[in-house]
């Protein structure tokens, strides 16, 4: 139900963010937005996708509306493949397995959780899928001191090993401006190599943060650095601007500086692998030797998993209550820049104006990326987010 149809014909639509809850309580609203920054060109290795369960004529009797959302940021030359095909392979077993058609309340956790650990895996077989046939040639930033250059590489083989090649260093025109990608051959990019273009390692995966709503059931699951957080009203009075909701990270970030992971990744890959201060693993063995992920756990990256880079998910099943006003997963385009706290009092301020769950992620995500920009660095990575108004 829109949220003017709450609203008596006259009435201003001014609600703040309390009376908004309120008024809304029976009723769940879930919208995304993406945008791709400038970190990485025109490129956006994000996936982000909401998803309803159920047409109105579906619904259970009894029953009420599934809601699904996902983010999937991707790394490497094809993340952007990576991220799409996880993402909708999770999304497709969720709409379509063993949660369909029954009532998430009902089911125990074991149950909920052994169905997200399927979706998972499928994800992670279907992120590996990209090395099976990737493209001949693809377009990706180069970037240099100039800026952020769109240039094609070719895949070639180099004694069995799949390289991404530039056939020659990238140039700027006059104006700043890239130049239009050529398309170019293998053969010309293994003839040309002696230019000493850049090249980039067929080595690809991603993070991923899945959630499913029903009533005040919610199941969640992740891996990676892409999190989501459950805010809170604390005040049962007119809305407090600084004080009257909470935030609680729902997610575990799975990285080197997570005590855990570090631990794990020093016991049994220690010495295959060395984690960096800035929480980065770095593989020490073989032709990835030097190569750096700044995760420890992801779906796809084929090649990592005999480095520890493993794609169990870290998986919670809560029961929500009356006082809970929001869920906001997003990709770390917006944890770089903003904090929990932050992202709940922007999305509710949304709500207190009257904007539906995509009008709140759309304004979060351009908040995120007007950060970024406005930061040290002056630019933003690829920037999503989705969030349910509970």
């Amino acid at each position: 139900m829109p949220l003017t149809d709450l609203v008596p014909r006259g009435a201003s639509f001014e609600l703040n963010s309390f009376e908004w809850h309120n008024s809304m309580a029976k009723y769940l609203s879930i919208g995304c937005a993406t945008q791709c920054g400038t970190r990485y060109g025109s490129l956006n290795q994000d996936y982000c996708v909401v998803q309803e369960m159920y047409t109105p004529a579906e619904i259970p009797e009894g029953g009420k509306q599934v809601y699904i959302a996902a983010i999937c940021d991707g790394h490497g030359i094809l993340g952007d493949k990576a991220a799409l095909f996880s993402g909708k392979t999770m999304i497709r077993h969720l709409y379509a397995g063993a949660l369909r058609n029954k009532t998430l309340c009902k089911m125990n956790s074991d149950e909920l959780a052994l169905e997200m650990r399927v979706a998972f895996q499928k994800g992670h077989l279907a992120a590996c899928s990209v090395y099976d046939n990737p493209p001949k040639t693809v377009i990706f930033p180069y970037k240099s001191s100039r800026g952020t250059t769109m240039i094609p590489y070719c895949l070639v083989d180099v004694s069995g090993i799949a390289v991404y090649r530039c056939p020659q260093p990238p140039c700027r025109s006059k104006g700043g401006g890239g130049s239009s990608p050529v398309e170019v051959s293998p053969a010309t990019a293994e003839a040309a190599f002696d230019q000493r273009g850049p090249e980039k390692m067929l080595e690809c995966g991603c993070t991923a943060t899945v959630a499913v709503v029903q009533g005040r059931r919610l199941l969640l699951a992740d891996v990676g650095d892409s999190a989501a957080v459950l805010g809170s009203c604390t005040s049962d009075n007119v809305v407090c601007e600084e004080c009257n909701f909470s935030a609680e990270a729902l997610t575990e970030r799975h990285w080197g500086l997570n005590a855990a992971e570090a631990e794990r990744l020093r016991t049994d890959y220690g010495h295959c692998t060395r984690i960096l201060e800035d929480g980065y693993v770095k593989m020490l063995d073989g032709h990835l030797n030097g190569y750096e992920l700044a995760v420890t756990r992801a779906l796809g990256h084929k090649n990592l998993g005999s480095f520890g880079i493993i794609s169990e998910p870290h998986i919670i099943v809560r029961d929500l209550e009356e006082r809970h006003c929001c869920l906001v997963l997003a990709s770390d385009g917006v944890w770089d820049v903003m904090t929990p706290m932050e992202a709940v009092q922007h999305v509710m301020s949304s709500a207190g104006q009257g904007r539906s769950a995509k009008e709140a992620a759309e304004a979060l995500v351009q908040h995120a990326v007007q950060l970024g920009l406005s930061g040290r660095h002056a630019e933003q990575d690829n920037t999503s987010a989705a969030v349910v108004f509970l």
